[in-house]
């Protein structure tokens, strides 16, 4: 709501210029707006809305591939078992770090490019780090 305002006050001044001038004696004339064009970041805010849908799904795939990841967990050396533990709480914590950020992030035009591109990565890396997971110890 608060970007739609400062759209909303342009609007008004514009159209509040076109809708009144004056003629060559100073007498005030009525003139048509010609295509003003107002242009909104709904596009923006559309990507946004649909990349954060897209993100909170992948986070859900990765709970689920964590999940079938501890059920192959085999009982076995304790030390290989120890280290594969490791692994998947590593794999949990960047999972739950992703989540956090989509969570607690709120648009703003300016930074938008910025954290869409950092999350991608981190998303990518943490798509990397699953599919380098072996469960061999």
């Amino acid at each position: 709501m608060k970007k739609l305002i400062p759209s909303l006050i342009i609007t008004g001044f514009i159209t509040g210029f076109s809708m009144m001038a004056y003629s060559q004696v100073g007498a005030q004339e009525i003139v048509e707006p010609q295509n003003v064009k107002v242009v909104t970041n709904t596009d923006s805010l559309a990507s946004y809305t649909q990349f954060r849908a897209d993100a909170q799904q992948k986070i859900i795939n990765n709970d689920k591939d964590i999940a079938a990841l501890k059920a192959k967990m085999i009982k076995g050396n304790a030390k290989a078992d120890n280290r594969y533990h490791k692994k998947i709480v590593v794999l949990e914590n960047k999972n739950d770090d992703l989540r956090k950020r989509i969570a607690n992030y709120n648009y703003n035009e300016k930074d938008w490019p910025q954290f869409k591109q950092e999350f991608n990565h981190d998303m990518f890396e943490l798509g990397k780090a699953f599919k380098g997971f072996t469960s061999k110890k």
